[in-house]
């Protein structure tokens, strides 16, 4: 369905579900996210579309399920399936989940991730990656770029969180999406400078410091050269992947019924404009 102007009062969606994952595309942005158990896939999809001040979700593409006599913005069924593009995202957040996990990708969702960004002329890809964790629930939020093209999942948060965990999932989500084109050159820019010193200065002795998550990273960054390459970046050229982290935990706390943060609205609502605009904006 072509976007319209925004705000206004009426949400249209196409829907799609693929194993575990939701793809839809809210009045023309799209959105990848792992379902959440126990949630009709309707009624996250009204949470978010009245989070962003639609009041009405016209909604295509899912079959109709029981849904609470009070919804924060009432849904009416289309007939007819949804987009294609509602099913690729879909699919996406299925691959995306699946590597969250720590599962073999099969290959179709292999083709679904190689799918979704393209290298450069030169076959370089450019990785801009952030995490994002709090102490009040328990989700770490991922988001990274891919040569600009936007992606973010929720994973669960690690027993004892903390900012490098969630930089280091995040990390290994987008490198292990990134290499499903096998011959890219992959450009990772980061501001967590002990992954940087360990992966682009050898600055930090690989045998201290050992973790299940760490040893995981450092398998696959072992894997990976020598086509692999670390730089650091400062935080503030790293806006577009924090804010999608922060998105990712915060659908993920609408999923749940729970109030957002400031930060959880205000990236809901910057996201959701940046994936609409016609040129690129910042996010």
């Amino acid at each position: 369905m072509p976007a319209r102007p925004w705000p206004t009062p009426h949400a249209y969606v196409d829907a799609a579900t693929c194993g575990v994952a939701l793809g839809y595309v809210l009045d023309g942005a799209p959105y990848a996210l792992a379902r959440p158990p126990g949630v009709p896939d309707a009624l996250l999809i009204a949470r978010h579309a009245h989070t962003l001040g639609y009041t009405h979700v016209h909604l295509r593409g899912l079959p109709t399920e029981p849904l609470p006599l009070t919804l924060p913005a009432p849904v009416t069924w289309l007939p007819g399936p949804p987009a294609d593009r509602a099913a690729h995202l879909a699919r996406l957040a299925d691959a995306l989940a699946t590597i969250v996990h720590g599962q073999p990708l099969t290959p179709e969702q292999h083709h679904a991730l190689q799918a979704s960004h393209t290298p450069s002329a030169d076959g370089r890809t450019l990785i801009h990656v952030d995490g994002s964790f709090a102490l009040t629930d328990d989700l770490t939020g991922i988001g990274y770029t891919l040569n600009g093209v936007p992606f973010a999942i929720t994973a669960a948060r690690a027993e004892h969180p903390n900012g490098a965990h969630a930089e280091r999932e995040a990390i290994r989500v987008a490198l292990m999406h990134a290499a499903t084109h096998p011959h890219a050159t992959l450009h990772v820019q980061s501001d967590h400078v002990f992954h940087v010193r360990r992966y682009a200065e050898d600055l930090v002795h690989r045998g201290r410091r050992k973790s299940s998550s760490l040893e995981r990273l450092d398998a696959l960054a072992d894997a990976l050269r020598p086509r692999l390459h670390f730089m650091y970046a400062p935080t503030l050229d790293l806006h577009a992947p924090h804010r999608l982290a922060v998105h990712a935990r915060a659908l993920a706390t609408l999923a749940r019924g729970a109030p957002l943060t400031r930060a959880q609205q205000v990236a809901v609502r910057r996201v959701h404009f940046a994936l609409r605009s016609a040129t690129p904006v910042p996010y």
